[in-house]
């Protein structure tokens, strides 16, 4: 019944995410991918958190990819969009989420949030704006 509402919660975010950013795309302008990475982790490295979750790198031609996992986890790739929710099922402290972007040789967190459920992803503008919203 958990993964059925994680499942619910995703599909509400994810088709709140897509609608408001397809009616806000200025038609003229193009974002420029770039490497966007998702990270999971506890707020403290010696605790392993088990989550669930799902993200999406791609608005169109893509699906939600869904994770049932223990920290640390990582995955990127290069992309204009990522949206995605994280959820910890047991272990002590916090879930952490973070966004990296690459820059150079190194990997920048541009935005981080910790709790039971987080959500993140990009906002659709021409700067490339990050949110994340904890729960």
């Amino acid at each position: 019944m958990k993964h059925l509402t994680l499942l619910f919660i995703v599909t509400g975010v994810a088709s709140l995410l897509i609608s408001c950013t397809s009616v806000s795309v200025p038609q003229h302008r193009t974002l420029m991918p770039e490497q966007l990475s998702i990270r999971v982790t506890s707020n403290d490295p010696n605790e392993e958190i088990s989550f669930d979750g799902a993200y999406l790198f791609q608005l169109t031609g893509s699906e939600f990819k869904t994770v049932d996992r223990k920290t640390p986890f990582e995955i990127g790739m290069t992309s204009k969009f990522v949206s995605g929710i994280f959820h910890k099922k047991s272990g002590k402290g916090d879930l952490k989420v973070e966004l990296l972007k690459q820059i150079g040789e190194e990997k920048e967190s541009v935005v981080s949030g910790w709790g039971d459920v987080i959500v993140l992803g990009t906002t659709d503008d021409s700067k490339h704006n990050f949110f994340v919203q904890t729960f």
